[in-house]
Parts: C-alpha cells; sequence; structure tokens
C-alpha cells in the first residue's frame, strides 16, 4: 500500500480495536459499528481478489454498501470509477467504455443498460472483458469525471495519496469543534462528499447515509423541503457538505424558524462562488459555515475557511500541502500532489 493509504487503513484497524461497538456507518436501517465495517471491508477485499477485477465501477445509491465497496476497491488498489445517479445512461456508458472497467457494482434497475454495453452478470457483480488495455495512468485509485474549463468531458485520475492527503488535512482542519457525526447530503458518487466520508472515518465519526430518495432530494429536479428537515431532525448530524443552493434552503428554514442550527458544528460549502450576504445570512442563523475551494484536478479540495482563520467572502487559507502562487499575467498556479493526468493522455502530468 502507498503511506497515505496505509495510515488509513491502520487508523481503521485501531478504530475496529478501541471503539468496536461504535457506530461508524448509519444507513436508513442498517447500523454498522466500527469492527463490523473493519471486517466488512476485509470480506468485500477478498471478493474483489477473487473476481481478478482491475477497474471497478460502482453505480450505487447513497448508503452503507457504496461506502464500504468504495473503500475494499480502495484498500486492494484497485481503480475506482463512481458514477453520479444524475448522470444519463449515455453518459454512464461512456464512462464505462473509456475507462475499461471491467466489474460494475450496481443497483438492480441499471441491469438493463448493462446487458446492453456487454456485461454479463455475476453474483453480485457484472463483468465484461476488454481486448485491449485501458488508457488509465498507473497507481490510479479513483477516476473522477469533470467538465474543466472548456466543458469538455474529462476523466481526472487520481492517485490514493492524493485523495487521502486531502481527507486526512479535511479532518485535521475542523478537530478544534470535533465534529462527530456527518451526514451524506450529496452523492457518494461527487468525489467532494467521498472524501468527506474519508474525513469523518479519520475522526473516528459516525457517517449517516441515507439515500437521496429519502433525502428528498430529487436530483437537479428539486429538493422536497420538509421531507429534508424532518430527516436533519431526526438525525441531528453535527457535519455536512453543501453546495450553495442547499446552503440557501437552510439558511431560509432557519429564519422561518423550521430548522435548528445548534446541532451544527462544522458545515462546508463549495462547488461554486457563494455570496458574502448569503454566508452572513448563514451566520446569523447559527450556521457555522465555512467556505471553499478546490477542483477535480487537485481531488476536490485547495483551500478552506476553518475555525480560527474565517473571514466570509474568501475561500480560507490553502491547505497545508498546496502551493499557490500568482503568475506574471494573475493566472492562479496550484501545486502539491497533483493529478496523475487525464484519462486516454499519453503524456503524464
Amino acid at each position: 500500500m502507498s503511506r497515505e493509504r496505509e495510515a488509513f487503513f491502520q487508523r481503521l484497524s485501531t478504530f475496529a480495536s478501541e471503539q468496536p461497538q461504535k457506530i461508524a456507518l448509519w444507513g436508513e436501517d442498517l447500523g454498522l459499528d466500527y469492527a463490523a465495517l473493519f471486517a466488512e471491508i476485509e470480506l468485500r477485499r477478498q471478493l474483489l481478489r477473487n473476481a481478478g477485477a482491475r477497474v471497478v465501477a460502482l453505480v450505487l445509491d447513497n448508503g452503507p454498501n457504496a461506502l464500504i465497496w468504495d473503500l475494499a476497491i480502495l484498500f486492494e488498489g484497485l481503480s475506482c470509477v463512481a458514477l453520479p445517479p444524475f448522470f444519463s445512461v449515455s453518459q454512464r456508458l461512456h464512462c464505462l467504455e473509456q475507462s475499461h472497467a471491467d466489474l460494475v457494482i450496481a443497483e438492480q434497475a441499471h441491469g438493463a443498460e448493462l446487458q446492453a454495453a456487454h456485461y454479463d452478470v455475476s453474483g453480485q457483480f457484472w463483468r465484461r472483458t476488454f481486448t485491449t488495455s485501458g488508457n488509465m495512468p498507473a497507481q490510479t485509485a479513483k477516476l473522477t469525471f469533470t467538465s474543466g474549463t472548456t466543458g469538455t468531458p474529462k476523466g481526472v485520475c487520481l492517485s490514493a495519496d492524493s485523495i487521502l492527503t486531502v481527507s486526512r488535512e479535511l479532518y485535521e482542519a475542523s478537530q478544534s469543534v470535533k465534529p462527530e457525526h456527518h451526514l451524506t447530503l450529496l452523492p457518494l458518487a461527487i468525489l467532494l462528499e467521498n472524501i468527506g466520508c474519508y474525513a469523518a472515518l479519520y475522526a473516528g465519526a459516525r457517517i449517516s447515509l441515507p439515500s437521496q430518495q429519502a433525502l428528498g432530494i430529487q436530483g437537479a429536479s428539486g429538493v422536497d423541503t420538509p421531507r429534508l428537515l424532518t430527516y436533519l431532525n431526526q438525525r441531528r448530524p453535527d457535519s455536512m457538505i453543501l453546495v450553495p443552493q442547499l446552503l440557501l434552503l437552510l439558511v431560509m428554514s432557519c429564519e422561518k424558524g423550521a430548522f435548528d442550527a445548534t446541532m451544527l458544528r462544522f458545515v462546508a460549502v463549495g462547488g461554486a462562488c457563494v455570496s458574502v450576504d448569503l454566508l452572513l445570512r448563514a451566520q446569523s442563523a447559527g450556521i457555522p459555515i465555512y467556505e471553499g475551494y478546490g477542483l477535480s484536478e487537485c481531488a476536490s479540495v485547495v483551500a478552506l475557511n476553518r475555525p480560527g482563520a474565517h473571514r466570509p467572502g474568501s475561500v480560507g487559507r490553502p491547505l497545508p500541502h498546496i502551493q499557490v502562487r500568482l503568475a506574471e499575467d494573475g493566472e492562479v498556479l496550484i501545486g502539491g500532489l497533483p493529478m496523475l493526468g487525464y484519462l486516454g493522455d499519453t503524456q503524464p502530468a
């Protein structure tokens, strides 16, 4: 294993020994403690080893099952292609074809499209043999697709060290307020939420992993606000990651007295620029909001406001491993654990 991956694995192993009965993953019905989580990861690593997979695609809704498979793929040293639920059928099939995913773990509803793409079901896996090798750089742990600045979709290839360095530093950034219960509002297939879960596991915290339907989030079509607020009030998380639209919804709910923000300790917001007015409204409503900035090529997070170093309207300080400087023309140049390359590129990053 790489250095960061080995350290993360040992941390989970320690939690499994020192706090075995503490709940690690909490789904809609299932609660899994740290001892059971570690055992389940090891079991699924063996299943992946027996399958002889190289590139594994996940087409799963949020839930403990999805995160356990993600961790098993990570620790087994395979490449993971996580496909968001809002991708169209053609987008999913394009990603599978381009990545040469030889193993797919998917909900039953995707069976017909996988059969049409020449995948055959084998137990709980969908399998396909590719006659040529893919163009994924060696040591790729995560493949995430981004439109970039040109609008042309690109597959960004990231190492385990890159992803886990960011996750560990996010954990360290929030530790002064010690969040103990993270709730996933965004799809796990979105890299920002994925590393947010890793950060919570670094802390030995509990992660609530409801499906998007349980939260009342209907993709791009909208949010069932009463359903979402009911779920938040039932689970009472103290840590979340939001996009600006969800932050606005929570702020308005607080202002109407429909949501009590005192349960929250650390709430990150990103994905798009947030107005200073909205950030100040969030603070007035009691939401401990911290804006950040990132891009897929840097494993999602470059800079982040944090307790004790917070200025609304800024994206905060760069993470410790990041180097930032300005070019003569004002362009922001970012270095430090860069991506491995784009999928299909013949030249290294």
